[in-house]
């Protein structure tokens, strides 16, 4: 027996299991992530960038081969404005390359890199980056303010979770320059059309998010909203969380103390006809909100507000990656998920959209209504959401649409308001169905007077 466990074999394997452990601290730090086969193969293309490869996972692809060029030629850029050589660059980057080893989670196939190779990746790509969103006023068709219209593709290839980089990188980089702080603040200016002072408001943002990485940074922001002003803030909360605090002293439950099993049930059931068109005819209003934050979705007496959303070509790439870096990395909240399945029960058909276009809910550059039901039909599929941060809305929701009223006024209003005519037509009919009463009363009390003098 002891002969057969110290089998050459055995020995290796045991070995191989200790390393995992040891390796335990690790994944404890990945955040960037290769998608796995089974929602690849569910969302064909949305995962692989179409122009240019950052970090390693896509390094090398001949397809990507063309814009290997212009990261050189942003690395010349950046050292020359900075006046500084490439190895003091280099040198910094090797200081913390541990740490952003690490936020990558390796696929046992992957070919491992060298250290000399994979610092430069690090530092090619984040010196793009910086680059490209710095944006300079000469005529350079790729780090120019004008840029050639295929060029504007890198913004889409940059949020994909398989070709991110940490954000550890980009910070390593403008740590390293005095003005670091200000060509961040002028990307960002022109990537969400801010004067300056937004700007730098938006980068404080973004620092204490904590992102990880772009994608990381778009992820939270579709959530909580860009912070800045004009239009960028959000609605205060004074007298929502004093309705609360009275409620509470009251004794009377908040809705998200009242989800039991019950009502989890109720919110399971009422999934399977969630459309828009099934609100529209229990009489639910669908208004746009006041910022375009995905958490700002709210119901209340019969008003659904939803934010605004912009559908273009990319929207569901972006959308996918951003749930699937929530459904890889652990410790993180489902928040997007939560919209996107919220979203995906509203459309399931050319009125759903409809409508939601009509609302002002829904902004649509796919040229048809049947591309954009296309894009959230089964954009779920494959996604996980146990946390469901909009349950409390959906349970709103459904105790409306579940009152008889609510449908028969609905109905009522459907039938006789949905146009001037029809409103004309209730109307005159309303008074002849009165003159006609009233004529018949004053006959009746004619008849009475003759025949009772």
């Amino acid at each position: 027996m002891t002969e057969e466990l110290n089998k050459p074999g055995e020995k290796q394997w045991t070995l191989e299991i200790s390393n995992v452990a040891k390796d335990k601290t690790n994944w404890e730090t990945h955040c960037i992530y290769k998608v796995p086969d089974f929602m690849a193969d569910l969302h064909k293309g949305a995962f692989t960038p179409l122009l240019m490869s950052f970090g390693p996972f896509h390094h090398g692809n001949s397809r990507y081969r063309g814009m290997e060029i212009h990261k050189a030629r942003a690395l010349h850029r950046f050292l020359d404005r900075r006046q500084k050589p490439r190895e003091y660059f280099e040198n910094a980057l090797r200081k913390v390359e541990h740490k952003l080893w690490a936020c990558y989670d390796w696929p046992p196939d992957f070919a491992c890199l060298d250290q000399a190779k994979f610092l430069e990746i690090m530092l090619l790509d984040g010196c793009f980056l910086l680059e490209f969103l710095r944006e300079d006023e000469e005529n350079d068709p790729i780090f120019g303010k004008k840029k050639a219209e295929y060029v504007y593709q890198v913004f889409n290839d940059m949020l994909l979770l398989e070709n991110q980089i940490p954000q550890l990188v980009l910070e390593t980089l403008l740590e390293q320059s005095p003005r670091g702080l200000y060509d961040a603040i002028k990307g960002l200016e022109r990537l969400y059309h801010m004067d300056k002072a937004q700007g730098k408001i938006m980068l404080e943002g973004f620092k204490e998010m904590g992102a990880l990485h772009w994608l990381d940074k778009e992820r939270q922001t579709k959530w909580e909203g860009i912070k800045g002003p004009e239009g960028l803030k959000e609605k205060p909360r004074f007298f929502k969380r004093m309705c609360e605090w009275i409620k509470r002293l009251c004794g009377v439950p908040l809705v998200q103390e009242e989800q039991s099993k019950e009502n989890e049930r109720e919110t399971q059931s009422f999934i399977k006809r969630l459309t828009t068109t099934n609100l529209d005819e229990a009489g639910v209003n669908l208004k746009k909100s006041r910022t375009r934050a995905f958490k700002d979705v709210s119901f209340s007496h019969g008003v659904l507000r939803m934010p605004a959303l912009i559908v273009d070509d990319h929207t569901g790439s972006e959308l996918l990656n951003c749930m699937a870096f929530e459904q890889l990395q652990v410790g993180i909240e489902t928040k997007v998920c939560s919209y996107v399945a919220f979203m995906e029960q509203l459309i399931d058909t050319i009125k759903d959209v409809e409508l939601l276009e009509k609302a002002g809910i829904i902004e649509n550059y796919l040229g048809s209504q049947e591309k954009l039901a296309e894009v959230f039909n089964g954009i779920c599929d494959g996604i996980t959401v146990e946390d469901d941060f909009l349950r409390g809305v959906r349970i709103q929701v459904k105790r409306h649409c579940d009152r008889r009223w609510n449908k028969w006024r609905a109905y009522f209003v459907h039938t006789y308001f949905r146009n001037p005519w029809t409103v004309i037509a209730f109307i005159v009919g309303l008074l002849i169905t009165a003159l006609t009463t009233l004529s018949t009363v004053v006959s009746l009390l004619r008849y009475f007077a003759i025949s009772h003098p």
